[in-house]
């Protein structure tokens, strides 16, 4: 989806991540109209699950979690990270009683 990816300048190791996520924002996503995109998406996949890819391993700050959280902003819709577990909360540890 080339409407969402970022410019060739913006791949500049010396930018911040909110400079970054400035310019992402700014120079890409004004441009793009969210519910058309997904739209798009939608008539693409045909209904299959869609998977946003890019360089970076999953975690590792890039463009997809920019799109996902502006996605999420302008649709409601939740985007996932693929292959990352989700951290589930520790159980309770038992309290161990006084006998006395």
């Amino acid at each position: 989806m080339k409407q969402v990816a970022p410019r060739r300048y913006m791949l500049n190791d010396a930018l911040t991540d909110e400079e970054y996520e400035s310019m992402y924002r700014n120079d890409v996503l004004r441009f793009v109209d969210a519910r058309s995109f997904i739209k798009d998406l939608e008539r693409t996949s045909r209904g299959m699950d869609v998977a946003l890819c890019c360089f970076e391993k999953p975690g590792d700050f890039c463009h997809r979690h920019i799109l996902a959280k502006w996605l999420n902003e302008q649709t409601g819709i939740e985007v996932s990270e693929f292959g990352v577990a989700e951290a589930k909360p520790e159980p309770p540890k038992p309290e161990q009683k006084s006998l006395f």
